[in-house]
């Protein structure tokens, strides 16, 4: 799993920092932790409601299937997090 920080990343940052100039940019920091933290606790949700749901359908292979499952909606929430910090 990538860690995030890459070129673009660096990128951001520094346009950012131009953009809104020092002073606020703690508070920006704050309000994107906010929304990654929003994220990582929708997710947790999600696999947890999907693992539910997996287990009513299927009790004799949801490890399985759930694996797989996690694996795509890890690959989802990624992608979609990657196209939200490009659009905004």
């Amino acid at each position: 799993m990538d860690s995030g920080f890459s070129g673009d990343m660096i990128f951001l940052a520094f346009l950012v920092l131009l953009l809104f100039g020092p002073r606020k940019l703690p508070e920006i920091v704050k309000v994107v932790g906010r929304f990654v933290a929003e994220l990582k606790r929708a997710n947790s949700e999600l696999r947890a409601h999907f693992s539910r749901e997996i287990e009513e359908l299927e009790p004799s292979q949801p490890a399985k299937t759930l694996g797989s499952l996690a694996d795509n909606l890890s690959k989802s929430l990624e992608t979609s997090k990657r196209l939200g910090e490009r659009g905004a």
